[in-house]
């Protein structure tokens, strides 16, 4: 946003904390909703695909759900994924 959008909006009475606040929000909603819309894809080829049932599905969405986690706190990072795919399976995620 350049400074005469910026102008603009702060005449209309919203300041650079509004902006702040809806672009962490929309951030955050658009994160949850690839996570979540990811999570359902991997879970109906899960099931349709390789057969799995309601508690290997659980036990799969739940490491998945592990991993993210790891992931958000910083324990390992997306690229070292990858790296171990990458050598132990020979499966290049782009």
């Amino acid at each position: 946003m350049n400074r005469e959008q910026r102008r603009k909006i702060a005449k209309k009475g919203v300041t650079p904390q509004d902006l702040k606040s809806l672009y962490n929000q929309t951030k955050e909603t658009s994160i949850h909703f690839t996570i979540s819309a990811y999570s359902a894809a991997v879970a109906i080829v899960l099931h349709d695909k390789f057969g799995f049932g309601e508690v290997r599905l659980k036990r799969a969405l739940a490491e998945i759900e592990d991993t993210f986690d790891s992931i958000e706190k910083g324990y390992v990072r997306v690229d070292d994924i990858k790296k171990v795919i990458l050598d132990e399976c020979k499966v290049n995620i782009k």
